[in-house]
């Protein structure tokens, strides 16, 4: 994921795993900084994730939030991220994002 949004021109940091504030990666570019809260997992995701991100905006200070996974999202999550205005991006999202934007691994990689 640091791959990707680097390929689409953000500043990516790292947080460090046991201490990322509700946030695995941090985008700036301009004036916007963007949380991301990553979920590699096979269940569907639920809102503490979306807690976490919301809560992220205020800890590193930023414009907004968005929460990605490999699956897909219950439904409370789902509402939940509309009231709080997190943003999500299911596995299929996830996809259409890469595709999209012509990102694909380098060799080394596949």
């Amino acid at each position: 994921m640091k791959r990707f949004f680097e390929h689409l021109g953000y500043r990516v940091t790292l947080t460090k795993e046991s201490h990322d504030q509700g946030a695995d990666l941090i985008l700036e570019r301009g004036w916007e900084k963007i949380v991301i809260q990553l979920k590699q997992w096979k269940e569907h995701v639920g809102f503490d994730a979306i807690q976490q991100a919301h809560t992220a905006i205020k800890l590193c200070n930023a414009t907004r939030a968005r929460v990605i996974c490999t699956s897909s999202f219950t439904k409370p999550a789902e509402e939940r991220a509309l009231k709080l205005g997190v943003e999500l991006w299911d596995g299929k999202r996830l996809l259409d994002e890469l595709y999209k934007h012509q990102f694909f691994y380098p060799p080394e990689y596949n």
